[in-house]
């Protein structure tokens, strides 16, 4: 548990910074890589469970947390109203 709790605080600390530094690009990785990371998750899912595999639980939850974090990071940029460009 402590793992995923560094994989969704380093993942939090860039994306606060990618909104901060480039909104409109944080806005268009921010879609991107969660459909990318939601359809990889799906297939793996499905994969998984047509065939066991050994590979462990924390990468099922490590997808999952790329899924939700670029979304919170949004909503903690809006939220308090941060939506600047700082280099440009």
């Amino acid at each position: 548990m402590k793992r995923l709790t560094e994989i969704a605080l380093i993942e939090l600390i860039i994306f606060l910074l990618l909104w901060v530094w480039n909104g409109f690009l944080a806005f268009y990785l921010t879609i991107a890589l969660t459909f990318i990371c939601f359809f990889i998750l799906i297939i793996a899912l499905i994969a998984e469970w047509i065939e066991t595999s050994k590979v462990k639980r924390i990468y099922f939850y490590a997808m999952a947390i790329s899924i939700v974090v670029p979304w919170i990071s949004a909503a903690i940029i809006y939220a308090l109203d941060l939506d600047i460009v700082v280099f440009n």
